[in-house]
């Protein structure tokens, strides 16, 4: 199964391990959400805590407990049950370099945006509370702990992996947009359903908050994997969830609403950069 063609119109082929694939990858993740939710992090995690204090907070534990995620439902499910590959799975060396630049850029714009506002309103810029407590190197180990671990995860997963697999196996009994569709709604709604045990067992949501967090884990799933079909580089959404999750503000601000703003435009941007695109493929901008 190979993602590397993602914006093309003719589905995927379909995988040979088929609907067995899926629901195995799925049972690896569901497993290794609950442990890791339900278990580990119940456990209060001295070990990892001991870890953190001892590298000064450049190793945080979602970092430690993703990287188990990693190897179980990645390495040992999708590498060595499924024998996809990195390619496979979108990720390519060539798209490390522009994926880096985009990430740098959009984090700088999101600095630059919050030190504007807050000349505008008249505030003195200041360094954000977390560069002193707890520390510069606990803020970048956060910040890693989601590009190398659970942002990571999840783009592999949910997005490169889940969403083609069913888009090629919807393919076989529907037409190919529809395929899309019924793919990249059920993949997300997964996405959303995944998030339960860290919901439930670790910030304790429940009721309309819970629901509220449903819909909204639906939608950014959905935003993310529309950038990747648009960007075709699945490392730059691994940059751009991280950020989302930990927008590693340098100035005190309100980072994840600017970096909400600014994806909805770079969303924006996109579509009209590829509607564009195809215009000028057909013929129809400047053919008279």
């Amino acid at each position: 199964m190979d993602t590397s063609r993602f914006d093309s119109r003719p589905a995927p082929p379909v995988p040979r391990w088929g609907w067995w694939g899926v629901l195995i990858a799925l049972a690896l993740q569901i497993a290794s959400s609950f442990t890791v939710n339900a278990v580990l992090f119940q456990s209060g995690m001295p070990s990892m805590r001991r870890l953190y204090h001892l590298t000064g907070g450049w190793i945080v534990p979602n970092l430690v407990a993703n990287a188990g995620v990693l190897c179980v439902v990645v390495g040992f499910g999708l590498f060595f049950l499924l024998r996809l590959d990195l390619r496979g799975l979108s990720i390519r060396g060539r798209d490390v370099r522009p994926a880096a630049v985009g990430i740098l850029l959009f984090w700088l714009t999101i600095q630059l945006i919050v030190v504007a506002a807050r000349l505008r309103a008249g505030l003195e810029i200041a360094l954000a509370e977390e560069l002193r407590d707890p520390g510069i190197p606990a803020v970048i180990g956060e910040f890693l702990g989601q590009l190398f671990g659970n942002a990571l995860v999840e783009e592999i997963f949910f997005r490169s992996f889940l969403f083609t697999a069913l888009w090629a196996l919807f393919s076989r009994s529907t037409t190919p947009r529809r395929a899309i569709w019924q793919a990249a709604l059920l993949s997300q709604a997964l996405f959303a359903l995944m998030h339960l045990p860290n919901r439930v067992f670790v910030k304790d949501v429940g009721g309309m908050d819970l629901v509220v967090d449903q819909v909204r884990l639906f939608g950014m799933g959905l935003l993310f994997l529309a950038c990747w079909r648009m960007s075709g580089n699945l490392l730059f959404v691994v940059g751009l969830h991280s950020l989302g999750n930990r927008p590693t503000m340098v100035v005190e601000g309100p980072g994840k609403p600017v970096w909400l703003g600014l994806f909805v435009t770079l969303m924006v941007g996109l579509g009209a950069w590829r509607w564009w695109k195809r215009r000028v493929g057909r013929g129809v901008v400047g053919g008279g």
